[in-house]
């Protein structure tokens, strides 16, 4: 699992919550089933609250369709509402307010802010994990293995979601053809994939496999491309098959399409992976 921790700079020097960064960012890399990266993430965890930047990560993965688990570290706790109230300017509450609603997950220390944050109808996706640093109730190594369900909690249910708008979108495809169907989904979630900058070579085999196995009706394939708008990415991602599978034209329902967006394919395409289409 590859996870971002973002820590925005005037946050990670705090002295009240380094011990806990420290915490979480030893204790993650030295798992065998974790990596730390900025680079390809499955899942971004954003730090903070009442922050521009914090508010500002979580804005742009929430655009790229990346799942984000969001902690405010206790700065959402109704006597931080009132102190932030007084202080601060409705816009600046406003994109608070904002940024905890796109977050994928909002991860508290203490049940009073969970309340604080479900009573102001901020979020209704709220778990609760402890802070070992601050409380005697939970230990670090159970935080930490905690912490790591909620990563993959929320990663599963955020792909579910977006298989469900993939099978939205495709009920516009009125053919009953099971098989192209198929095809078609597959290359929706390799554009969502794309749309993240993250398309994993395991998808992209999978759709190799599928070309060279499965006995297609082309015309209809094709029109159904067309349909759903991707004839010209499907294109660019047999050009990608053609160069890394050496999938040659006669398994493809379109010629393959190599420019300057199947240029921007190749370098969303997650090389970090262990499963590789090579």
């Amino acid at each position: 699992m590859n996870i971002e921790l973002y820590f925005p700079p005037n946050v990670a020097k705090q002295p009240l919550y380094q011990q806990y960064f420290t915490l979480l960012e030893e204790g993650l890399a030295a798992r065998s089933d974790m990596t730390l990266s900025t680079q390809f993430p499955q899942l971004i965890h954003v730090f903070g609250a009442w922050n521009a930047q914090t508010s500002k990560r979580i804005t742009q993965a929430h655009r790229q369709l990346i799942p984000t688990v969001y902690s405010p570290l206790g700065e959402l706790a109704p006597w931080w509402f009132h102190r932030q109230e007084v202080r601060l300017s409705p816009t600046k509450l406003l994109a608070q307010k904002n940024a905890t609603k796109k977050a994928t997950t909002v991860l508290v220390w203490g049940e009073n802010e969970r309340r604080s944050i479900q009573q102001r109808q901020w979020s209704d996706r709220v778990a609760l994990i402890p802070n070992p640093i601050l409380t005697a109730t939970i230990t670090p190594q159970d935080c930490l293995e905690q912490l790591v369900t909620l990563y993959e909690q929320t990663i599963l249910e955020h792909d579910q979601r977006m298989r469900q708008a993939i099978a939205k979108k495709m009920t516009i495809i009125e053919e009953d053809a099971p098989l192209e169907k198929e095809f078609c989904t597959q290359v929706l979630y390799l554009r969502y994939q794309y749309h993240r900058r993250n398309i994993s070579k395991a998808a992209l085999a999978q759709l190799a496999t599928s070309l060279m196995t499965v006995d297609y009706d082309e015309d209809m394939l094709v029109q159904m491309l067309i349909t759903l708008h991707e004839e010209k990415f499907t294109a660019r991602i047999l050009q990608l098959l053609e160069e890394d599978k050496q999938i040659t034209e006669g398994f493809m329902p379109l010629n393959p399409l190599d420019d300057k967006h199947t240029k921007r394919l190749r370098e969303a395409v997650n090389t970090t992976e262990q499963n590789t289409i090579k």
